[in-house]
């Protein structure tokens, strides 16, 4: 469960959550859940779908298998996406990382603009 404050921090106006709708966003809202985690460790890949995360606070490490990584921050978003392609990781770039995560379900019946990169 996340708290108010965690809640009150989400950018609900701003993309990607802004593509929901109101029932989708209180979906979201109900079945979310806060997750820390520390300094290297895996928070979600490719190979384990089924999960989104918000950065609420820390840095994340996006690392493709081939290319440069990317590092996300509070406010950032990543995790299951319908255009992704290749193979990814992310790994906490922080001593302590903070996140909100929820199923990637409450997406299925959004629609999702077009996108040629993560990222």
């Amino acid at each position: 469960m996340i708290t108010d404050d965690q809640l009150a921090r989400i950018p609900w106006g701003s993309p990607p959550l802004n593509w929901l709708s109101s029932e989708q966003q209180v979906r979201l809202k109900d079945q979310a859940k806060t997750r820390y985690c520390g300094l290297g460790e895996v928070i979600w890949s490719t190979d384990t779908p089924g999960s989104q995360f918000l950065v609420v606070s820390g840095n994340v490490r996006l690392i493709p298998d081939e290319g440069k990584p990317t590092v996300l921050k509070s406010g950032d978003w990543f995790g299951d996406f319908p255009e992704l392609t290749d193979q990814w990781k992310a790994r906490a770039s922080s001593k302590e990382v903070v996140l909100i995560q929820w199923d990637s379900q409450v997406w299925r019946r959004s629609p999702l603009p077009k996108s040629n990169s993560f990222g």
